[in-house]
C-alpha cells in the first residue's frame, strides 16, 4: 500500500512537472456592442437588448447573464423617416434579484406590413451600432383534424407522437419565408408495477411530416420544405395553400421498468405560423447549424447532447448588425393556442 502511495505521488510530481504554458497566437478581438430585437405587425411596443461581446481568454468571458448588459447604452429607434426617438432602459426584479434588463419604446401607432424600422446603439469606448429591417405581412392559418372537421387538433397515433394537420392559407406577399412552430404541453398518466403516476412535458420537437399543396384546378402536387426539429420553413409568395400533418413525439416512458401508459391528456398546444424576414430566417438557420442540430428527417437524441458536450460551431452566427454583433429581425406571428383539447386513451 506504501509503494502505491509512493508511486502515485512521483506520476502527479512527473505530470505536473510537464506543464508548460502556450502562448496564444491567434487573432484577439475587441469587445463591440451587440444587438438583440425583433418587431412584427401590429406592434405597439418595442424592445431591444444591448449588451457586449467578450475575448473568450478574457478572465470576465465567465460571468452571469445580467454582467454583460449595457444599461447606460444609448439607444435610439427611428421610423421611416420620422426623427429619431430615445428608448429607455428597464430593469425587471424578481424577489430582489435583477432578472432582465432591455430598452423599450411605446409607439404612437401600431407597426405596418411594409414600414421600414432602424435601431441605433452607442457607449463610451465602443463603436456606434445600426440595424435596419422592414415589417413583413402577418400569416394566417387554421387546424384541423384528419377527417376535415376544422378546429379540432389532434390524435395520437400508437401512443407515442401527436398527429397535428395545417391548414396554410394563402400567403400572397414576397416579402417573408414562411415558418411553422409547435408546442404541445401533455399530461402522461402510466402505471408503473403496482404503482400509478403521472408525469408532465412539453414537446417542440418535429419529427417528420408530409405535405400537400392544393392548386386552383382542386389537384395537389408533392412539394418539399425545408425543415429543423423545431420550425418547418416554406419559401414565400405561395398563391394557393399548404395542407400539412405534422408528426410531434414524446416520451414513451420506456426507462420505466414494466411501464404502462393509461392514457395522455393534451393540456394546451400553440401552433404558430411565422413569417420571418431574410434576417430573421438567416438567424435562426444559422442558430439551428450551429446547434448542431439541423436534420430534415430524423428524430435522434443523440444530436441534441452537442450543447451538453460543447461540439465547435460549424457555421457562423449570422448577424445583420453594422460596426457589432447581433440581430435585429421581423417576424410576423399569428398564433392559434387551445387548451384541455383531447385526452386519449389506450
Amino acid at each position: 500500500m506504501k509503494r502505491a502511495f509512493l508511486y502515485i505521488l512521483t506520476l502527479l510530481f512527473v505530470l505536473s512537472s510537464c506543464e508548460r504554458p502556450i502562448e496564444y497566437e491567434g487573432e484577439i478581438t475587441e469587445p463591440k456592442l451587440v444587438l438583440q430585437a425583433e418587431v412584427s405587425e401590429g406592434d405597439t411596443i418595442v424592445k431591444a437588448y444591448v449588451s457586449r461581446s467578450r475575448f473568450f481568454l478574457n478572465d470576465s468571458s465567465y460571468f452571469t447573464f445580467t454582467d454583460y448588459r449595457m444599461p447606460s447604452a444609448t439607444v435610439e429607434i427611428q421610423r421611416g423617416g420620422q426623427a429619431w426617438q430615445k428608448m429607455h432602459t428597464r430593469t425587471i426584479m424578481n424577489k430582489g434579484r435583477q432578472v432582465d434588463q432591455y430598452f423599450t419604446i411605446s409607439l404612437d401607432s401600431a407597426l405596418r406590413a411594409g414600414e421600414t424600422i432602424r435601431i441605433r446603439a452607442s457607449h463610451q469606448n465602443y463603436d456606434t451600432i445600426t440595424a435596419e429591417q422592414t415589417i413583413v405581412h402577418k400569416p394566417w392559418c387554421q387546424v384541423w383534424d384528419f377527417n376535415g372537421q376544422a378546429n379540432t387538433l389532434f390524435r395520437v397515433k400508437n401512443l407515442s407522437y401527436v398527429e397535428l394537420s395545417l391548414l396554410l392559407q394563402n400567403y400572397p406577399y414576397e416579402d417573408a419565408i414562411l415558418g411553422v412552430s409547435v408546442s404541445c404541453a401533455l399530461d402522461i398518466r402510466y402505471k408503473s408495477g403496482s404503482r400509478m403516476d403521472h408525469q408532465r412535458e412539453t414537446v417542440t420537437y418535429i419529427r417528420s411530416y408530409d405535405q400537400l399543396i392544393a392548386n386552383s384546378d382542386n389537384t395537389t402536387a408533392g412539394q418539399t420544405s425545408i425543415g429543423s426539429r423545431y420550425e418547418l420553413f416554406f419559401h414565400p409568395g405561395y398563391s394557393n395553400a399548404y395542407f400539412l400533418n405534422l408528426e410531434i413525439p414524446y416520451s414513451n416512458m420506456s426507462y420505466l421498468p414494466n411501464v404502462e401508459i393509461l392514457d395522455v391528456t393534451i393540456d394546451s398546444m400553440t401552433v404558430s405560423f411565422n413569417a420571418h424576414s431574410d434576417a430573421s430566417y438567416l438567424y435562426r438557420r444559422s442558430m439551428y447549424k450551429a446547434r448542431n442540430d439541423y436534420n430534415d428527417s430524423d428524430f435522434d437524441l443523440g444530436a441534441e447532447m452537442s450543447d451538453i458536450f460543447g461540439q465547435e460551431e460549424d457555421v457562423q452566427i449570422y448577424s445583420n448588425v453594422a460596426n457589432g454583433y447581433g440581430i435585429f429581425a421581423a417576424c410576423s406571428r399569428y398564433k392559434i393556442v387551445k387548451y384541455n383539447v383531447k385526452t386519449v386513451t389506450q
